[in-house]
């Protein structure tokens, strides 16, 4: 069957369609029943690169923090079954084992050779899509027809790096480009230069040690100070009583778990603690709570304007930098994504302060129906789940989905996959 008009179709080919693209074949759907929609064939290339530049070495996540459709085995367990490693084990016992970025990457890679994807992969951006009776029809950017499916998840990932509006009205200045950065953008910090990071989140952490290493000088802003938070989210919301609660709060109560979420945060770990106590005791690490105003050239450097939350100086505060790095994540307002704009323009999907309105079982419900269903993943799915762009909670949707279009799965069909994956080895097709 073509992949234009196969049944389902997941579109986006990221981390969250390789988990719901493994998690449907995982339960017995063929690939010939699956397409799916990106614009590149590695579904794991922006992860990759956003590692790479922080120089991200392990995972904030734990040893459930892993691809396969299945919660068991975590990596701990994977690693004493295949290498004897008793160690990671012993530590996932206490929460207190975080996977190898490597490791990651590696199972990524099987998962998509053992799950076939390419041969469901269709390497095109979708730009539209419209409701008919009974399916859903698809269209790229330029308006050329790409296929009609009965089941659409949309799986379309963060739609961009977050940048402060200061650094928004100057970074396309060729006189102050150059000194600007994302931390998920490549860079290089060189010794004896000042660096002032903007934010107060897990990028932020990475940006603050990799310039103190490279002997930089930093400055740390925020408008709050960091939380240490072991995970993305509070540990009770990846466990079914936890969401349970959340999920009777009223819309208010959502919300505010969700700006809470939203806060800057990281891991407390010794080694960071102990590098950035010794950078403050030599100097080398000021951390200033403020907002980021205004930026100019001064001198061949950057000056930064800063609203003084403190009130000291009257409220201002300028800093004069060598470079400055936008640790600020990634664009939260879901109609930053065209087809999202779509949707809600020609079908009045409800918002609520940006996010969707997701029914719990992840559903779009103008628009879905239990013959042919709209879901979706990642962080469009945060109103549904709060931790909905954690690997945890990209399996949550990807199971809610397999539900609701695939029949269930007979228990030895199951158990036949679960061996396959574990042991490395292919998916029927």
């Amino acid at each position: 069957m073509h992949p234009s008009t196969r049944a389902i179709a997941i579109v986006g080919n990221g981390v969250a369609g390789l988990i719901a693209f493994a998690t449907l074949r995982f339960l017995g759907a063929p690939t010939a029943q699956i397409a799916v929609y990106g614009d590149h064939a590695d579904p794991l290339a922006h992860l990759r690169a956003y590692a790479a530049a922080v120089q991200q070495v392990d995972m904030r996540s734990e040893s459930g923090g892993h691809l396969l459709p299945t919660d068991f085995p975590g990596f701990a367990t994977l690693l004493l079954l295949r290498r004897g490693a008793v160690w990671p084990w012993l530590a996932a016992l206490f929460d207190a084992y975080h996977p190898a970025l490597s490791d990651v990457l590696a199972q990524g890679d099987r998962l998509r050779q053992q799950t076939a994807l390419e041969e469901s992969l269709v390497l095109a951006r979708v730009g539209r899509l419209e409701r008919r009776e009974g399916h859903f029809v698809l269209w790229d950017e330029a308006g050329h027809w790409l296929g009609e499916h009965r089941h659409v998840l949309l799986a379309l990932g963060h739609p961009g790096l977050a940048w402060p509006a200061a650094v928004l009205a100057v970074r396309d200045d060729p006189a102050l480009g150059a000194r600007i950065h994302h931390a998920y953008q490549p860079k290089a910090y060189r010794a004896g230069e000042t660096v002032a990071v903007i934010g107060a989140g897990l990028g932020a952490a990475h940006e603050w040690l990799n310039a103190l290493a490279a002997g930089a000088h930093v400055y740390a802003v925020w408008r709050q100070p960091p939380l240490h938070r072991p995970l993305n989210a509070p540990r009770c919301l990846f466990n079914a009583a936890g969401l349970d609660d959340y999920r009777r709060l009223p819309p208010e109560g959502r919300l505010a778990v969700l700006r809470q979420l939203g806060l800057g945060s990281y891991p407390w770990r010794l080694g960071w603690e102990r590098q950035l106590w010794r950078a403050r005791r030599q100097g080398r690490l000021r951390e200033y709570a403020g907002e980021l105003q205004a930026v100019r050239a001064h001198k061949g450097r950057l000056a930064l304007a800063l609203t003084d939350v403190a009130g000291e100086n009257g409220g201002q505060k300028t800093l004069i930098v060598d470079r400055l790095v936008a640790a600020t994540g990634f664009i939260g307002e879901v109609c930053a994504h065209p087809l999202i704009a779509q949707l809600v323009t020609d079908y009045a999907l409800p918002l609520v302060a940006g996010h969707l309105l997701v029914a719990d079982d992840m559903t779009l419900p103008p628009l879905s129906r239990p013959d042919s269903v709209l879901a979706v993943s990642g962080m469009l799915a945060r109103w549904a789940y709060p931790a909905a762009d954690s690997f945890a909670g990209m399996k949550v949707a990807a199971r809610a989905f397999a539900r609701q279009v695939l029949a269930p799965a007979p228990l030895r069909q199951r158990l036949a996959n679960w061996w396959r994956l574990v042991t490395d080895r292919p998916l029927r097709a």
